[in-house]
């Protein structure tokens, strides 16, 4: 809670003691212990949390869904939110107009590969973003189930890499429950496979909260367990080789035209996360700890990857660890995986 305070210890190097602390069980949440030596920078940090998680009761849905018409497109909709579906897209928009998802979710399978260099020296060229899709995408057929409450849609395509359906519920109080299974067509070493989604560029403000490898992180650290993430923070974008000047502001608000690298770096074994406009229009995704969030800019809208594989890379100083997460995927292999996203303005 708010209390805190000192205790010395004479507990030598690999021994073990006690010390009491001034408070009961029954009465602690969250325990953040620092422990110092001779100096004013701790040596180590642990942070124990034993607050219990907030469950939210899935409440009945009772509204019913409306249908119509304009042009080949069909449109679903509700007091809470309207879905637009076409054969060459996907828009639902949230209860107050916002478009939250424009786009169809796409199969994301992102290959290692050995290109880069050190981008040290003037001759270094510079490398693009490397997140595609799936390439060659056809969609086969689009399949609609309609409820009271929900609507199912199943999206029966073939990508050069693997051939497979994603089959997206959305229910009338917000939720959307997404499922996908895919069998490989071809096999690589991948750095990162999952669904990804696309967002206007308004969803600018990324939240999360997940489970690191360490339950204490400094609080600007990339990896943190949980905070809030700006794509731009209106610093001047690094070069090749860094910042060409001695920068007044954090490394996690270091920034390329992709976006920070608070926004866009890998937040690992997430709990859930959410994509919000400055108006909490938006979008959060609800995991159990296993699954894997990235988000970029690019083409003026945000794009958002779950990943259920996610692999550290081939960066040369590392990879002699991270061949250790190696999982390639071979040729008729299954992949699956499930998310389940909430829309923010419904509920």
């Amino acid at each position: 809670g708010n209390q805190s305070g000192t205790i010395n210890s004479d507990i030598k190097p690999g021994a073990k003691g006690k010390v009491k602390l001034p408070i009961t069980y029954s009465a602690l949440q969250k325990l953040e212990i620092n422990v110092y030596k001779e100096s004013d920078v701790a040596v180590d940090q642990y942070v124990f949390d034993q607050s219990k998680p907030t469950l939210g009761e899935q409440s009945e849905v009772t509204e019913f869904f409306k249908w119509s018409t304009t042009g080949p497109a069909q449109i679903v909709e509700c007091s809470k939110l309207k879905i637009n579906i076409s054969n060459e897209n996907l828009i639902i928009s949230d209860s107050s107009g916002n478009e939250i998802l424009n786009g169809w979710p796409c199969l994301m399978l992102i290959p290692l590969n050995n290109t880069g260099d050190t981008q040290m020296t003037k001759n270094t060229p510079e490398y693009g973003l490397f997140s595609s899709t799936a390439s060659n995408r056809r969609i086969e057929a689009i399949e609609m189930k309609k409820h009271n409450s929900s609507v199912t849609i199943t999206l029966k395509e073939s990508f050069t890499e693997a051939v497979g359906r994603t089959v997206m519920t959305v229910f009338a109080d917000g939720r959307i429950e997404l499922g996908y299974d895919y069998k490989m067509l071809t096999e690589a070493n991948y750095r990162q496979w999952g669904m990804s989604f696309t967002l206007p560029e308004t969803m600018n403000s990324l939240s999360w909260k997940r489970k690191g490898l360490w339950n204490a992180y400094p609080e600007n650290h990339i990896g943190r367990n949980e905070g809030t993430a700006k794509l731009f923070y209106g610093h001047t974008e690094c070069g090749l080789a860094g910042p060409a000047v001695k920068p007044t502001w954090d490394y996690c608000q270091d920034q390329t035209k992709f976006g920070s690298n608070d926004f866009r770096s890998t937040k690992r074994n997430i709990l859930q996360a959410s994509l919000q406009t400055e108006n909490s229009a938006g979008i959060m995704v609800v995991s159990d700890g296993l699954q894997h969030l990235r988000c970029w800019f690019m083409d003026k809208k945000i794009h958002l990857l779950v990943a259920e594989y996610d692999n550290p890379g081939t960066e040369r100083f590392l990879r002699v660890h991270s061949v250790n997460f190696d999982q390639p995927l071979k040729q008729g292999q299954a992949i699956s995986g499930k998310i389940n996203l909430q829309l923010l303005n419904s509920r």
